[in-house]
C-alpha cells in the first residue's frame, strides 16, 4: 500500500516545497510572462532552485530552442580554448583563417574583435546563418574594427570554422560541439536535446541549441560561480571576465554577453538572450539566476517582468523605460538599428540614399533633417527612438 504512495507522495513533497518557497513577486512575475505567452520562469537563489513555473503548454520536460541564448556558449568556448593553448584572444582570425592573410581589410581582425561585434564584419541575416564556409565567403568587412556593432550569426559561423580548424589540427575534438561536450556540458552534467547543422554537418554556434530550462539553468549558476562547478574549477574566474568587458562598439554587450553600465539600476546584470525572449538573467551580486522561455517577442516587456521579479519599484518606470539605462534592450535595439542601416547602406559610405533605401524609403526620410537626400545613422536613431516611444505608448510599463 504504501509503495503505491510512493510517486504521489513525492509529488505532494515537492508541491510543498515548492509552497514553502513561493515568492509573491516571482508569482507576480510568473503571472505577468503566462499573460505575455511566456512558456517557463526558474528563479535560483543563491543556487537554490526557489520558484519553477511552466505555462502555455509547456513542461519541465520539454526542450525548448534557445535562438541567439545559443551564442554566449562561444565565449565559453574561446576563453576555455585560451586557457588549453588553442588560443588567444587577441590573436588576428589570419593566422588560421590563413586565406585572409593578404586581404587589408580583414587580415589584422582578432578573436576578440569578432566574438565582441566589433570588427567590422558585417553580422548578417539573423534567419538564415550561413554555413562556416560560406560565412568566410559572405564576410564582408563595412568599416575599420572598434567602431561598428554589427549583430548577426556571421561572425560566429566564422569563429567555428576558426575552432574547427584548430580542433582538428590539435587533435583536441571533432568539431566545436564535441569540444562543448569536453569543457562544459560533460563537466557539468548539462544535457542538449538537439542541436542545429549546417550543411556541412558542423553545429550552428549562433541559433542551433535546444535545452530544457533546468539544463540551461547550469551554464547560468556556472556562471555565477565564475566558472566552478561542485567544487572543481572548470576556467578560471579571470578567463570568464573575458566574457564580461564591455565591447569596443557597444558597452552594453560584452563578448557574446549583454551586460548593463556601471551606472544602470542593477550594474552587473548580464545575460545570455535569444530571438522570442528566450533569456538566462545573472545578477551576481544578488546570487540571482532567473531562467526564461517565451514566444514573445512583440508584446513582451523586460522592464516589467524585471520590476515583478525582483520586487524593486526602482527597476519599473522610466527607470528602465527602454530597458536602455540597464543596457540590455537598448542595446538590443541599437543593434537592429545598426544592423538594418549596414544592410541599407549597399556602398559602406555610412549613409543611405532614396535609391538603397527602396520601399522603405517613404518612412526613412521622415528623418531627412537637412533634406539632402541621404539619411545618417544619427538621423536613423532619430526614427529608431521614435519608434522606441510610440511602443512606450502603446503598450506602457504598468500595462500587462
Amino acid at each position: 500500500m504504501f509503495s503505491s504512495l510512493k510517486l504521489p507522495l513525492a509529488l505532494l513533497g515537492a508541491f510543498l516545497t515548492h509552497i514553502a518557497h513561493a515568492n509573491p513577486a516571482h508569482e507576480a512575475a510568473a503571472e505577468y510572462l503566462q499573460s505575455v505567452n511566456g512558456h517557463a520562469m526558474l528563479v535560483y537563489e543563491d543556487g537554490k532552485l526557489v520558484f519553477e513555473r511552466y505555462m502555455n503548454g509547456h513542461t519541465a520536460e520539454k526542450a525548448h530552442l534557445l535562438a541567439s541564448g545559443t551564442k554566449s556558449f562561444s565565449g565559453f568556448m574561446a576563453v576555455a580554448a585560451q586557457e588549453d593553448g588553442l588560443l588567444t584572444l587577441d590573436e588576428k582570425l589570419s593566422e588560421t583563417i590563413t586565406e585572409w592573410k593578404d586581404d587589408a581589410q580583414k587580415k589584422d581582425i582578432t578573436i576578440r574583435q569578432l566574438l565582441s561585434l566589433s570588427s567590422g564584419i558585417n553580422g548578417g541575416d539573423n534567419m538564415r546563418p550561413p554555413s562556416y564556409q560560406q560565412a568566410l565567403a559572405v564576410a564582408e568587412v563595412t568599416g575599420p574594427p572598434g567602431t561598428r556593432f554589427q549583430y548577426g550569426p556571421v561572425p560566429y559561423q566564422i569563429f567555428g570554422e576558426l575552432m574547427r580548424r584548430k580542433l582538428v589540427k590539435s587533435g583536441k575534438a571533432r568539431d566545436p560541439l564535441d569540444y562543448l561536450q569536453q569543457r562544459l556540458f560533460t563537466p557539468l552534467g548539462m544535457k542538449y536535446e538537439m542541436w542545429r547543422e549546417d550543411a556541412d554537418k558542423m553545429p550552428h554556434l549562433p541559433s542551433g541549441a535546444f535545452f530544457t530550462a533546468r539544463e540551461w539553468a547550469k551554464f547560468g549558476l556556472f556562471i555565477l560561480n565564475q566558472g566552478s562547478w561542485e567544487g572543481k574549477q572548470i576556467v578560471k574566474p579571470e578567463s570568464l571576465a573575458e566574457c564580461f568587458k564591455p565591447a569596443p562598439a557597444n558597452p552594453a554587450y560584452g563578448m557574446t554577453f549583454w551586460k548593463a553600465k556601471p551606472e544602470d539600476p542593477i550594474p552587473d546584470l548580464v545575460m545570455a538572450a535569444g530571438k522570442g525572449k528566450q533569456k538566462l538573467f545573472m545578477i551576481p551580486s544578488k546570487k540571482l539566476l532567473i531562467v526564461q522561455f517565451a514566444d514573445a517577442e512583440r508584446s513582451y516587456r523586460e522592464e516589467k517582468f524585471l520590476s515583478l521579479a525582483l520586487g524593486d519599484a526602482k527597476v519599473s518606470g522610466t527607470g528602465v523605460a527602454s530597458d536602455g539605462d540597464m543596457g540590455v534592450e537598448e542595446g538590443l535595439g541599437k543593434a537592429r538599428m545598426e544592423q538594418n542601416f549596414t544592410l541599407l547602406d549597399k556602398d559602406g559610405d555610412g549613409r543611405i540614399t532614396r535609391e538603397e533605401a527602396g520601399a522603405y524609403a517613404v518612412m526613412l526620410f521622415t528623418v531627412d533633417a537637412n533634406r539632402d537626400g541621404y539619411l545618417t545613422r544619427e538621423e536613423a536613431a532619430v526614427l529608431a527612438d521614435r519608434m522606441g516611444r510610440l511602443r512606450e505608448r502603446l503598450n506602457p510599463a504598468g500595462k500587462k
